[in-house]
C-alpha cells in the first residue's frame, strides 16, 4: 500500500508509534467528538454525514447514541475509508471516497446533520467546504464542527526567533527551529491562517441563519511518555517530529536535558486551543 499522509498519522505518528499511548489518545478525541455531538440534535431515523471521517470517530460516536442514524463516512483517505467500514455496523451506513471541498454522492439536502473533526483546519478553500456543508443539509439542518486553532502557535515563532538571534545558546535556537518546522512555512499556512472569528465568518457568509462559535483553550499536563515516542510524535499531520527536525548535536542534546525529565515523568504541560461550531440551516 502507497504511503498514505492521514492514515500513518493517525496510525502511528500521533502517538509517536508508542502502543501505550494509544489508548489515551483515543479516549482524548472521543471526548472531543462527544462534545462535537452534544451540540446538536441527532433525530431517530436521520441522517448524518461525517466529513473527514478518519477512521470513522465521529460517526461511529453518533450511532452509539442513535443506533438509527443513516451515516455517510466521507474521508479523502481510501485507507482510512477502510478503517472506517471495517469499525462500521452494517445497515444505513455508507461511505464515499471525497474531499470536504466536493461531497460527490452526498445529495443536496440529504442530512439532517453533518459533522467534521480536525478537517477544515487542513482545508485552504474553507469558504467552499462551508458552501458543501450547506449544501448537503437539509432545511433546518445542523452543522457542528470541531477545530484545532494553531494561530498562537505560529505567531510565537517570531518572538522565538528574535531570542534565538541574541548570544549563541543552543536551547534557544532549538526550541525556535522545532516551533518553525511544525507550525510556519507554506505547507502550515492554511493550518494556521484562521481562528474561531473566521469560521463564524464563513458559516455566515455560506447561508447559516443561527450560528454559535465556542473556543476552548485548556492547560493541562501531557501524559507520561519515552523519549523516544516524545521525539517521534508529531502535533498534527503536516508536521515533522522533533526527531526528523534538523537539529546540531549542541541543540539536540539542550533539548533533551532540558525536556526529558518531564517528559518521561509527565509533569510536562501542553495547551489546547479548540473552536466548536455549531450552526443551523435555515427553513
Amino acid at each position: 500500500m502507497a504511503a498514505d499522509l492521514w492514515f500513518d498519522w493517525l496510525n502511528g505518528r500521533r502517538f509517536g508509534h508508542d502502543e501505550r499511548l494509544r489508548a489515551q489518545v483515543e479516549a482524548e478525541t472521543a471526548r472531543l467528538a462527544g462534545r462535537l455531538l452534544d451540540h446538536v440534535p441527532l433525530p431517530a431515523g436521520g441522517t448524518l454525514v461525517d466529513v473527514g471521517c478518519g477512521a470513522g470517530l465521529v460517526g461511529l460516536a453518533a450511532l452509539a447514541r442513535q443506533p438509527g442514524l443513516g451515516v455517510t463516512f466521507c474521508d479523502v483517505s481510501a485507507p482510512l475509508l477502510a478503517q472506517a467500514r471495517a469499525r462500521a455496523p452494517g445497515g444505513a451506513c455508507r461511505f464515499i471516497e471525497a474531499p470536504a471541498t466536493a461531497l460527490a454522492g452526498v445529495a443536496d439536502a440529504s442530512q439532517d446533520v453533518a459533522a467534521a473533526r480536525a478537517v477544515l483546519a487542513y482545508v485552504a478553500a474553507r469558504e467552499v467546504a462551508f458552501g458543501e456543508l450547506f449544501r448537503v443539509l437539509k432545511p433546518g439542518g445542523w452543522l457542528s464542527l470541531a477545530e484545532p486553532v494553531w494561530r498562537d502557535e505560529a505567531q510565537a515563532v517570531p518572538a522565538m526567533a528574535a531570542l534565538a538571534a541574541g548570544p549563541p545558546d543552543p536551547l534557544k535556537s532549538a526550541r525556535h527551529k522545532w516551533k518553525a518546522a511544525q507550525f510556519t512555512g507554506d505547507a502550515m499556512a492554511a493550518l494556521t491562517g484562521y481562528d474561531e472569528r473566521g469560521l463564524l465568518m464563513l458559516a455566515r457568509a455560506a447561508g447559516f441563519g443561527e450560528v454559535h462559535v465556542r473556543l476552548e483553550i485548556d492547560v493541562e499536563a501531557a501524559p507520561a511518555m519515552s523519549w523516544a515516542a516524545f521525539c517521534a510524535l508529531t502535533p498534527h499531520p503536516l508536521a515533522p517530529s522533533l526527531a526528523e527536525i534538523a537539529l546540531s548535536t549542541a541543540e539536540r542534546a539542550a533539548l533533551e536535558a532540558a525536556l526529558r525529565p518531564a517528559v518521561e515523568a509527565g509533569s510536562n504541560w501542553r495547551t489546547r486551543r479548540v473552536a466548536y461550531v455549531w450552526a443551523r440551516k435555515p427553513g
